[in-house]
């Protein structure tokens, strides 16, 4: 499923095909008015292409098995394409939703150390999405 529609999507959830991420994809796209793509990572070049053409404003990674999270942040801070993008990782086994911010090409550093959020609910994971977008 690594095909996204042309169109700009505010929030492209990026996950395992589990039904973790699928949840959260029907979540957001029934319990708010963003535009949500979701797709399954494969490898590297799929997923930077993808997330070149959906152009979003937020990437949720979606952490419930063997995904590598830190790959994924380094290859979306390499891009210059991608700067300023806010990624969000959740995961499966904990509430602590983890913000990163702004990929820093200059410093040596990936990204800025993430803002750690507690999403307890629904609504409140919906609440700290819209206020990064």
């Amino acid at each position: 499923m690594l095909d996204v529609d042309s169109t700009q999507s505010d929030v492209l959830i990026i996950g395992e095909g589990s039904l973790f991420d699928e949840g959260l994809t029907e979540l957001l796209k029934r319990s708010t008015n963003l535009a949500v793509s979701h797709v399954v990572y494969s490898d590297e070049p799929a997923f930077m292409n993808v997330v070149q053409r959906a152009q979003p404003n937020v990437i949720l990674v979606c952490q419930s098995g063997s995904l590598n999270t830190r790959q994924i942040l380094d290859w979306i801070s390499m891009s210059p394409l991608m700067l300023g993008l806010c990624i969000f990782v959740v995961r499966f086994s904990s509430p602590v939703v983890d913000i990163y911010k702004q990929p820093i090409q200059d410093t040596g550093k990936t990204f800025q150390p993430p803002r750690n959020v507690v999403a307890r609910t629904a609504n409140d994971l919906i609440d700290i999405l819209r206020e990064n977008i």
